[in-house]
Formats: C-alpha cells, structure tokens, sequence
C-alpha cells in the first residue's frame, strides 16, 4: 500500500520565474542617420554654349600664345658615354672603381699568362665544388669518402711521380679511370700543376 501513497500526493510544483525582465541583455542597433546633401548647381546655359563654340583652331592658337610667351627650355647636349669617358691613363681624371679593378684584373691575368699556369701548394683549395663532385662522380665511383682520403694522401707527396705511382696502384684501375679520359686528363692537369 505504500506504492499507491505515493502516487495520489501532489508533485511539489516549482516556480523559475524572476522578477528582472526577461531580457535584460538585448541590445537594439540604432541605424546611423544619413546625411544627404543636395548640390545646388547654377543653370547659366551660356557656359555650355561657349564650351561647344570652341573650336580646335581657337585652341590651337591659344596654345601657340602660351608657348610664345614663355622661354623655351634650355637643352643640353649630352655626350655619348664613349666620348665622355677618358683613357684610363690621364693623371687629371680620377680612376673609377670599374676601371682600378679592370687594371687589376688585367695585371693578374697577364702574370698568369706569362708564368703560364698558376702552382697548387693544397689540392684540396684549388678544386672547385663542381670539379670535387665531377672527380667523386667519375673517378672514385661515387664514394666522396675515398676522393678524400686520397686528396690527402695526394697533398703529402713531394713529386709527381710519387703521387701517379700512388694513384695507378690503389684508384687507376680499381675504379676504370680510362672510361672518363677527359677527367682523368683534367685530374691529371691539376696534379701536375700541384708538383711543378
């Protein structure tokens, strides 16, 4: 009997309802007031007819009258660079930094000329970085560990004998040097320039 007790007594009823109004937060967007202004244009139909009435000769002499009153501009001739430019051996005229670095150029180039091909003292230094990667590439079959320990073997010799002899008995033909004659001949080239 206590389950049908329960059953006839009233549920407590609950009221959520505040006092505040019920939404305080709204926020209503005022739309900005627009502003219009009318422009008042003065209707003089003389200015229209005047502006049609100009002809392309009146304009023309109008522009002639202006010209006229005014000076004409001075122009000045400019020299082409070649002519402006002076030899480089005048002692008046100041050397420009293209043309120091000319003479520079031009005094190294003549010493290597003359003492024909510059000696290597570090083979290491002298070979480019495209020169190191054609050399791994082609004569020590991809393996940059073995290009340098033989270009540091190759540094501590004293002649060019003795750095052949070393290369025909451990690289030469373990790794078939004669399939790339032209960097075979350009290795070469630079060993004997390291040895002269």
């Amino acid at each position: 009997m206590a389950d049908t007790a329960k059953k006839d007594e009233p549920v407590p009823h609950i009221d959520l309802a505040t006092e505040a109004p019920k939404d305080s937060y709204t926020f209503i967007m005022d739309e900005p007031e627009v502003i219009r202004h009318e422009l008042v244009v003065d209707e003089d139909d003389d200015i229209g007819e005047d502006i049609e009435e100009t002809s392309v000769e009146e304009e023309d002499e109008a522009d002639e009258i202006i010209a006229a009153d005014e000076p004409a501009p001075q122009v000045k001739e400019v020299a082409p660079a070649e002519k402006r430019m002076s030899p480089p051996g005048d002692k008046d005229d100041v050397m420009t930094i293209n043309q120091k670095i000319s003479a520079q150029m031009g005094s190294a180039n003549n010493i290597t000329e003359q003492a024909g091909v510059q000696p290597v003292t570090n083979l290491k230094a002298a070979i480019t970085l495209n020169d190191k990667l054609l050399y791994i590439k082609d004569l020590f079959n991809g393996y940059s560990l073995a290009y340098s320990e033989a270009i540091e073997i190759l540094n501590r010799f004293n002649t060019f004998e003795e750095a052949n002899r070393f290369l025909n008995k451990n690289y030469i033909a373990k790794n078939n040097w004669e399939a790339k004659p032209e960097t075979m001949d350009k290795f070469f080239a630079l060993l004997k320039r390291r040895y002269s």
